[in-house]
């Protein structure tokens, strides 16, 4: 009996191998826009953020056969955003600018910049907290800062389209 179960469910699949079935997520990389991206600045935010700007520009449908240039260069600071009785900080701001400039495979540029802004707590008696914080508040924030710059070159990008005269 169980002989006969496998023996139909190999005929089934071998049967079944051929109908034409496709995934339905299955990656097509010929309908993808080609990006050259460029990111420079210093640090581990800047990895995370390159990171989730090609997870962001792998997304885009082809709108050019050629392809975009991104140049972004990152420039972060930081800074106490409030101070206790005893000047001990309690709460560090982050401020981190993207400053990129967009190439059009015929020649024209854009250049723009965003800004994103995120703060945390700072605990002076538990580092480990402090630590924690700082580290999930820069993820976060270059997370939300390539999402903010993938949508700004996507928006410049179908200007440009939108602009080209027809062939």
């Amino acid at each position: 009996m169980l002989f006969k179960k496998f023996i139909i469910i190999l005929a089934c699949s071998a049967i079944l191998s051929g109908c034409g079935f496709q995934p339905m997520l299955k990656g097509d990389a010929a309908g993808k826009q080609l990006f050259v991206l460029s990111v420079k600045g210093e640090g581990y935010p800047v990895y995370i953020f390159r990171r989730e700007m090609e997870k962001q520009l792998s997304l885009v449908p082809r709108l050019k056969e050629n392809a975009y240039r991104v140049d972004i260069s990152l420039v972060g600071a930081e800074a106490a955003a409030t101070v206790a009785q005893d000047a001990t900080i309690s709460r560090v701001s982050l401020n981190y600018i993207a400053n990129y400039k967009i190439s059009t495979p015929d020649g024209h540029s854009v250049e723009q910049n965003t800004t994103s802004t995120t703060s945390y707590p700072v605990i002076p008696t538990d580092e480990f907290i402090s630590k924690n914080a700082d580290t999930a508040a820069r993820t976060r924030l270059m997370i939300d800062l390539a999402k903010d710059v993938a949508l700004e070159i996507v928006r410049a990008i179908k200007q440009d389209v939108e602009h080209q005269p027809k062939l």
